[in-house]
């Protein structure tokens, strides 16, 4: 059983491109803290909200150790800091997150580490998507989503579209 634990981002690149189905088709178990689902429902104004009723696949779970967590906000907003602490709790759990200073810790802690990039990635090997690199423009584009050149031409050399 594949088991994930999401920060907000990779679910609201997902629902901006119309998605989402993708996670339940790669994950046994989608699971999310509590403040994750409130920065969906609740966004800054940058972006749209993403209601519960569009991610029925996900679980909400509160993470118990809230030292970790309050370790982890020195760092990360409170979204990533209660994934990552979430995470660690669940044996054998990845987790899905994208910016930068989450990976790392999430990295340091041990855990298995999927960025919104590596979904799409799966998603075209097995056949759900025909390409990537429309859908990676379109969320630097219309998401504002960070994408350095160097990580734009490994997707497009992993993708296979030169």
């Amino acid at each position: 059983m594949i088991v994930v634990v999401s920060d907000t981002s990779p679910i609201r690149a997902l629902h901006h491109l119309d998605l989402l189905a993708l996670l339940p088709a790669q994950f046994d178990r989608i699971l999310v803290p509590p403040a994750v689902l409130n920065e969906l429902a609740r966004p800054s104004s940058q972006f749209p909200s993403v209601p519960p009723d569009a991610i029925p696949f996900v679980e909400v779970v509160a993470p118990l150790n809230q030292q970790l967590v309050k370790e982890l906000l020195l760092s990360v907003h409170l979204a990533e800091a209660e994934a990552i602490a979430l995470a660690v709790e669940i044996e054998g759990a990845g987790i899905l997150i994208d910016e930068a200073d989450g990976r790392s810790k999430a990295d340091k802690l041990g855990l298995r580490v999927i960025g919104t990039y590596r979904v799409l990635l799966d998603a075209k090997e097995a056949g759900f998507v025909p390409e990537v690199m429309p859908l990676v423009q379109r969320l630097v584009d219309e998401l504002n989503f960070f994408t350095s050149p160097i990580l734009v031409d490994r997707i497009r050399l992993l993708a296979n579209e030169t």
